[in-house]
This record gives C-alpha cells, sequence and structure tokens, in this order.
C-alpha cells in the first residue's frame, strides 16, 4: 500500500513513494514544502479515507438544502393561516393596517350593501326624509308586528272601543292582536288556524268577544277574541249538486257580525244570509240580485256605521237592506244621465248614516271607462250628487275602494292600501295624494273607522315596529293646498304631515 501525507496547507494528498522519512516535500498543488514524516507502520499525517470524507460532508449540506427548500412553503402556509386569524373579527375592535411612512387620505372602507351598486360610496341608509307633523295622531298605540306585515285593521262599536290588528309573517304566521283604544294597551293575542291566504274576509264582533275568518278550505270559523278558541265553523255556501244559474252563488263575498250574537254573510251573486252565532243556524235569506260578482268585499258592499243597513249594488244602483230581517228598506236611484253602470268598485256609509257614496265605471266609446262619483241621500234614495272623472287615473287606482273622512271628505285608494287621494265630497275635487310611511310607504289605511278619524298602521320603515294611529282631518292645511293635488301627505306614528 503507498503511503501519502497530507498537505499542512490546503490538506492535499501528496505521494511518499521515493521520498526518503524526514526529507522535505512539495506540495504539488500550493507548493508549500514540508517535512515527511511517518511513525508506526504509517505515517502520522496518512489518510486512509480523506476522499470519502470529502463526500459525506457534501452529502449532508446537500441533503440540509433540501430540507430547506422543503420547509419554505410549510412556513409561508403557516404564515398566511396565523394572518388570516388575525384579521378574523372575533371582537368589536377594528384591526387597520400600520403602514410606515407619510400618511396618505384614508380610502373609503366598501361595506356589502353600501350604496346603489352594493359597493359604492354612498350611505348604507339613506336619509330619513323629514315631516313637518301638520295634525298629530291621537292615539299612538305601538304594535308587536311590523309595518309591512300588517294586513287588516277592524274594529268593535264605540262603546267597546277596541281594535283588532290582523298581521302575517313567516315567523309568528297569522295572528291577530286586540288593543285597548282608551288605555292603548294589548288584551289579548291568538292565532288564526289554518287561514286562508291574502283573504280579507274577516269580521271582528261589535263588543270584541269575537272574530270570524276564512279557512283554507273556504270555512267561515269563528273563534273567541280572547284566547282564540274556536267556537263554531261552517261553509255557508256550499257547492250545489245539480248545476246553478249563477255560479257565484256558492262563493261567500263578505261577511259581518251585525250583532254580537248575528253573523250577516253575502255570497258573490249578492246574496243576502243571517246566521245564529254560535250554532250557526240560518235566520233569513235574500235571493241574488247582481248580473256581476261581488269579487271583492269592499265593492259593491257596504254596511252602515251601526250594522243595521246593507247597501248591495243591483246593477243600477243599490238596494238598502235591513240586515236584522233582511227586507228591503229602499232603492237608490240609477245615476241621472242614464248611463249604463259597467262595474261598481268602492261604497261607503257616512259615519251619521245619512249619505253613501260610491265609485262606478261607465263605458267612454273610446277605450279606458270613465270614472263616476255617485253620492245618495239614504233616507229618499236619491242621487244628490254625481262627479265625472276623465278616467281612474285622478284617483290613482282603476278600481279604488272608498272611505269617508270626517263629514266632508273621501279617500280613494287601490289595492295597496297604503296610496290615497283625498277627494272633496262635495264638489268631487282631488285636493292632495296621502301615503302610509315615510319610508317605502311601509304601514295600511283601515277600511273602517269607529270614531269619523282616519286610522291607519305605520312604520319609520318596512320592517321597523309599527304603531296604530287616528288621525283628524288637518282643514287648513288641505284648503291651503287645493291648487296642490299631486302634493304628498304623509301619514307617520307621530301624525299627518308633509315632507319639507
Amino acid at each position: 500500500m503507498s503511503l501519502s501525507v497530507e498537505c499542512p496547507r490546503c490538506h492535499t494528498p501528496c505521494s511518499l513513494a521515493d521520498v526518503p522519512n524526514g526529507a522535505s516535500i512539495t506540495c504539488g498543488t500550493c507548493q508549500e514544502v514540508f517535512a515527511a514524516e511517518a511513525g508506526g507502520d504509517e505515517a502520522p499525517g496518512t489518510l486512509r479515507q480523506t476522499p470519502a470524507k470529502k463526500k459525506s460532508s457534501a452529502l449532508l449540506w446537500i441533503l440540509l438544502g433540501i430540507g430547506f427548500v422543503l420547509l419554505l412553503p410549510a412556513c409561508g402556509l403557516v404564515g398566511m393561516i396565523g394572518y388570516g386569524f388575525y384579521w378574523l373579527d372575533f371582537s368589536e375592535d377594528t384591526k387597520d393596517p400600520v403602514i410606515v411612512g407619510d400618511a396618505r387620505p384614508e380610502l373609503p372602507r366598501m361595506v356589502p350593501g353600501m350604496g346603489a351598486g352594493a359597493g359604492g360610496n354612498e350611505p348604507r341608509n339613506p336619509p330619513k326624509p323629514k315631516v313637518e307633523i301638520v295634525r298629530a295622531a291621537a292615539p299612538r298605540i305601538p304594535l308587536e308586528c311590523k309595518a309591512s306585515e300588517v294586513r287588516e285593521i277592524l274594529f268593535s262599536n264605540a262603546k267597546t272601543n277596541q281594535a283588532a290588528v290582523y298581521s302575517h309573517s313567516e315567523e309568528h304566521g297569522h295572528r291577530v292582536d286586540r288593543y285597548d283604544l282608551a288605555t292603548k294597551v294589548k288584551v289579548s293575542s291568538f292565532e288564526l288556524v289554518d287561514a286562508k291566504p291574502n283573504s280579507e274576509r274577516k269580521s271582528f264582533s261589535p263588543e270584541g268577544t269575537l272574530f270570524a275568518y276564512e279557512d283554507s278550505k273556504d270555512f267561515v270559523v269563528i273563534c273567541s277574541a280572547v284566547d282564540g278558541k274556536q267556537v263554531s265553523r261552517r261553509k255557508p255556501y256550499e257547492e250545489k249538486k245539480k248545476p246553478v244559474a249563477n255560479v257565484h252563488e256558492s262563493l261567500l263575498a263578505r261577511m259581518e257580525f251585525v250583532a254580537e250574537d248575528r253573523l250577516l254573510t253575502v255570497n258573490e251573486a249578492g246574496g243576502v244570509d243571517l246566521w245564529s252565532v254560535p250554532d250557526f243556524e240560518p235566520i233569513h235569506h235574500t235571493p241574488a240580485r247582481a248580473k256581476s260578482s261581488f269579487r271583492n268585499p269592499q265593492w259593491g258592499l257596504a254596511f252602515s256605521f251601526d250594522l243595521k243597513v246593507l247597501a248591495v249594488f243591483n246593477g243600477e244602483g243599490y238596494d238598502l237592506l235591513n240586515t236584522a230581517t233582511g227586507e228591503l228598506v229602499r232603492k237608490t236611484d240609477a245615476p241621472p244621465q242614464g248611463e249604463t253602470i259597467k262595474s261598481a268598485f268602492g261604497v261607503a256609509f257616512s259615519a251619521d248614516g245619512r249619505e253613501l257614496a260610491a265609485f262606478f265605471a261607465i263605458p267612454s266609446g273610446i277605450g279606458e271607462p270613465l270614472a263616476v262619483m255617485a253620492r245618495y241621500d239614504v233616507a229618499s234614495g236619491k242621487c244628490s250628487k254625481t262627479t265625472m272623472f276623465g278616467d281612474f287615473s285622478a284617483l290613482g287606482s282603476k278600481s279604488p275602494n272608498l272611505a269617508w273622512w270626517g263629514h266632508k271628505h273621501l279617500l280613494a285608494w287601490g289595492e295597496t292600501h297604503n296610496q290615497a287621494r283625498v277627494v272633496e265630497a262635495e264638489t268631487g275635487k282631488v285636493l292632495r295624494r296621502l301615503e302610509v310611511g315615510m319610508v317605502d310607504q311601509a304601514g295600511r289605511f283601515a277600511a273602517t273607522s269607529p270614531d269619523n278619524r282616519l286610522w291607519y298602521a305605520a312604520g319609520e320603515a318596512a320592517n321597523q315596529p309599527a304603531f296604530l294611529a287616528g288621525v283628524e282631518v288637518p282643514e287648513d292645511e288641505l284648503q291651503a293646498g287645493t291648487d296642490k293635488p299631486e302634493e304628498t301627505l304623509v301619514l307617520t306614528a307621530d301624525g299627518i304631515g308633509k315632507k319639507k
């Protein structure tokens, strides 16, 4: 075996062949001159495995480098997760990045749903319009439902002085809340089991003890207004086995408690029936009298405030019936101009029962029908006044409902029950527009009134709690704005006012 020795300077192996022991040797790499000495069998500087040692050291560095490269993505992932957890908002504190350097104007923070395009620079909620109240609401009763959930407002007689507010939502279903108008306190709340969706056929008894509604199977259900327990249930108009002259005789149009133990129903053909309560036994029946159908309970049908008289459209005018006996009291005149009535819409008795006002549609001969408002003297049946409108656009609806507001004014509104026109009863002149609610027209008019005031439910917005309010006619404001029929008055929870 040949011997070798390392150069003490560069550690290059140098062969000791043919070199006497102790003689000088010159490194072929760095030209270092050193003495070649060996002890025992081999020299002390001999390297048997020098090349293998160098390979082992290089392999170690290669493995360390590979490990470092593999660890880099893992470290980056851990850092990203940590950064994400830092920015998750587990508290109400706001975390803002710290920017080193010159301060710059802060950019607007983007909030979901902000602005018209869900990301603009407009405020999340538009500023509420300001309203100058011209007549305060009295009373003002907080309701336990939102303004958009109110469907109907019904009243007992003036002596009992109660209101029943029917509302519907996905959360609580079909519900009625009963309020004492004098104390402004809710006295009961109950669910309408299996109520027919979108049906306006409901009634609140005069003394406030019973409530009637139509269920999904077209049965009339009478329940206690105290706890909602069912008292009786019956379908007043069964389908006839044999064909009948008018299919509408089998369909319910309207029902009304005319006494605490009497419920009067009207079918879609104009037939009238009186039933005992709670046993639901028939008392009297009056045959159908109209060619058209009474599809809307407010069109062509009206009860006087004392519930003693029912007005039923007969094709030319109105039959006035005694609700207790079903007897015809008198007929009203046909329109004085002799026009053919195409359709009957809203009709209402004045609070004192002396007048009846009604909207009709008559053919125009050139397309859209004309709108006519007729006023009748109830005692004689004479038509005391008719007003011709160019078309129904002046009333804000092609099929207007009607209600009295005070003794001198009428309200005309459409299917939305939250926008109306105020009409002067004497002249038929449209005085103002009327809206419920400052935002989204959230709320609803009551179709009737216990005290000659306008009653309604309103809230600041559709998803805000509603208030039940009553307001008297703002005579001064209406007279001052007779030349501004398109100027809007707003019904709010605080009263009636005008936008600033």
